[in-house]
């Protein structure tokens, strides 16, 4: 699932909007969300945080889901044959 989280390259600078996609080598490799550029983002407490905490996220997750679940049923083809096969 894409987690959005607030970044900054240092303890100082402004918060950027971005999207965490993985760590490597003591880093986050971060997605700028506005201009699509990729960042080594430092992993401390003052550089990294989520956007939207853990419960809401989760919560968001289970209705999207619930959502999908309605909307396919209600989708779901219909099998009469033409014909009366």
């Amino acid at each position: 699932m894409i987690r959005i989280i607030l970044y900054r390259q240092s303890d100082t600078a402004e918060w950027t909007e971005g999207v965490l996609h993985t760590f490597n080598d003591g880093k986050a490799i971060v997605e700028n969300k506005a201009t699509g550029a990729l960042n080594l983002v430092p992993i401390t407490e003052g550089t990294l945080k989520f956007k939207v905490l853990t419960d809401e996220w989760v919560r968001q997750q289970v209705e999207a889901q619930q959502r999908a679940q309605a909307q396919s049923v209600v989708a779901s083809p219909n099998l009469r044959f033409p014909g009366g096969r």
